[in-house]
């Protein structure tokens, strides 16, 4: 599942960092971890989640502390 979504977001995410857009491995995993626990709150200081479709069915994620 971490590596659909890594190919599914490969080059799609627009960044301020100079890297490619996409998520990596860490990302990918707490993507299909909220999903697991049917939330879509993240706590963490990467924007990248704002490009990222929670596929838990929510229709974005709230991350903590900048949703606060």
């Amino acid at each position: 599942a971490a590596a659909d979504l890594i190919e599914q977001y490969r080059g799609g995410i627009s960044r301020k960092r100079p890297k490619p857009g996409s998520i990596d491995l860490a990302d990918a995993m707490n993507v299909i971890t909220a999903a697991h626990k049917q939330t879509n709150v993240i706590i963490t200081a990467d924007q990248d989640y704002r490009w990222i479709a929670p596929t838990s069915g929510h229709t974005s994620f709230r991350l903590l502390p900048w949703d606060l």
